[in-house]
């Protein structure tokens, strides 16, 4: 992995890593590398903005 790659990449903990693809985001699970993960989920921006409205609800109505 190159040093430009590697700036793309981020282990965000319980065995998922995030990489940024210029456009959205990959998140994997039990290694970083596509061929060798379990499991992978692509966040488009439209897809990770519902996702945090969905986390900011959640915050509103705990905060309540």
């Amino acid at each position: 992995m190159t040093e430009e790659e590697r700036k793309n990449h981020c282990y965000i903990g319980d065995g998922v890593y995030a990489e940024w693809d210029g456009y959205g985001y990959w998140l994997r699970t039990g290694h970083h590398e596509e061929a060798r993960c379990d499991n992978k989920i692509y966040l488009e921006p439209k897809v990770l903005e519902s996702f945090n409205r969905f986390h900011k609800h959640l915050q509103d109505t705990r905060n309540e």
